[in-house]
């Protein structure tokens, strides 16, 4: 997560926003591996309570 959206086209049509984040996850099901990335506009007081509780 980073609050350095200087570089970032378009910022002025996210009202407020504050940082960016990337989720990146593997999972596997039955031997099967796949890989997400998930890019999201966050809250960074929401993540925090999303992740740690």
């Amino acid at each position: 997560m980073t609050s350095d959206i200087e570089w970032l086209e378009d910022k002025d049509n996210w009202s407020g926003l504050k940082c960016i984040g990337m989720v990146e996850s593997t999972r596997e099901i039955k031997g099967e591996c796949s890989q997400e990335k998930l890019n999201a506009a966050l809250d960074p007081k929401y993540l925090e309570e999303v992740m740690f509780g």
